[in-house]
């Protein structure tokens, strides 16, 4: 009977384990910032693991049709006066229909040159979104090139920029 292959991640905590790792003290880099604890905490919590156990969390294809209807319905709120029909079709999620009022703000706001780079970094952040559910799905660990790649596009950095510079 031939052996598994090893799976990365648990090689790598295998080597570490008895290893004396050293976490420097983190919080006093923060000590100036505000701290309390959001109100909402325990319905935040539920949410999140609701979330977290739904088949976006374990169903690549599933999630990536959401990903999918995201984008055409952030495409369609972003570009919705040029006179052409939606191609989006209903009945969508709420999450996806909750940034129709953010489309129209974006674009009563901002020409329509920025709008398309911020169209731009919103795709390539759900995008970086799905080459990181992959990873966390497979065995595989990401170069360090990978990471980074995925990293930068999935912070939600780049759609931020893209409407405040």
């Amino acid at each position: 009977m031939a052996d598994n292959p090893s799976n990365p991640r648990d090689d790598i905590l295998k080597s570490l384990q008895g290893q004396m790792v050293w976490i420097p003290d983190l919080q006093r880099l923060f000590d100036h910032w505000p701290q309390d604890i959001n109100p909402h905490v325990e319905q935040l919590r539920e949410h999140v693991d609701e979330r977290l156990e739904s088949s976006l969390a374990s169903d690549l294809e599933h999630a990536q049709r959401f990903r999918n209807e995201t984008v055409a319905y952030i495409r369609d709120c972003l570009t919705e006066d040029n006179g052409r029909a939606s191609t989006v079709k209903s009945p969508l999620h709420p999450i996806i229909t909750s940034f129709e009022p953010i489309g129209k703000a974006i674009r009563d706001a901002y020409n329509p040159a920025k709008v398309d780079i911020f169209l731009r970094e919103v795709v390539k952040y759900v995008e970086m979104c799905g080459v990181e559910q992959e990873f966390q799905m497979s065995q595989k660990l990401p170069t360090i090139e990978e990471y980074h790649e995925r990293r930068l596009g999935s912070g939600g950095v780049g759609p931020c920029l893209a409407i405040t510079e």
